[in-house]
């Protein structure tokens, strides 16, 4: 016997957790680039501590949340960005109790490399979504690459290169964040994101 919710839209078991990881990814960066890029005195650095932490665990939690709503991408996204903010938060507190050397960048490249792979390898599917989403996968792929190459073989250049991107990082998280949240309240698409580079592989919108 054909179940009685057959054909009846089933709604995710919770509210979708991406704009919330999103956002809060914007205020990690907008910290971070400053610090990196020598804006900002190193004095300043532990401030990356309780934010990279908080950070950290809410990036976490939107993670199980969007793996639990079905959504794959998101949720791995969420959980990837959740260890390299820890792994940021832990090393700025090690750092300032003399537990490890202050330049880990030949360690910490490593992990970049990787999370450059993951988004270059995520942007097939990242066409079928709007254009910012798009440029958002784009832009992380081409600051996490040459930035952790660049730490790990010392190359000034490619570090540089990957510090000109940093700032974009954030306006554009933030700003799909948002754009998903007006959207979700209001029913209808509030700010402008773009078409889907290939339009034919976009999911559906209407059930």
């Amino acid at each position: 016997m054909p179940s009685q919710d057959a054909g009846i839209e089933q709604k995710p078991p919770f509210a979708h957790a991406a704009p919330t990881a999103l956002i809060t990814l914007g205020f990690y960066v907008s910290l971070l680039w400053p610090l990196a890029t020598g804006m900002l005195d190193g004095s300043y650095a532990g401030a990356l501590i309780p934010i990279g932490i908080i950070i950290a665990i809410i990036q976490l939690i939107c993670g199980v949340i969007e793996l639990r709503n079905g959504n794959l991408l998101g949720g791995t996204i969420s959980l990837a960005f959740s260890c390299f903010m820890a792994l940021g938060a832990g090393e700025t507190l090690l750092k300032l109790h003399g537990l490890m050397p202050l330049e880990t960048g030949p360690i910490d490249g490593y992990i970049m490399v990787v999370m450059g792979v993951l988004m270059f390898m995520f942007l097939p599917i990242a066409v079928r979504d709007p254009l910012v989403v798009f440029v958002f996968f784009l832009i992380n792929a081409l600051f996490f690459t040459p930035a952790g190459i660049g730490h790990i073989f010392d190359i000034p250049g490619l570090v540089r290169f990957s510090h000109i991107l940093m700032p974009f990082v954030c306006p554009l998280a933030v700003w799909i964040g948002i754009a998903q949240i007006l959207e979700n309240e209001t029913g209808k698409p509030m700010l402008w994101m773009g078409r889907p580079l290939m339009k034919s592989l976009a999911p559906p919108t209407d059930v």
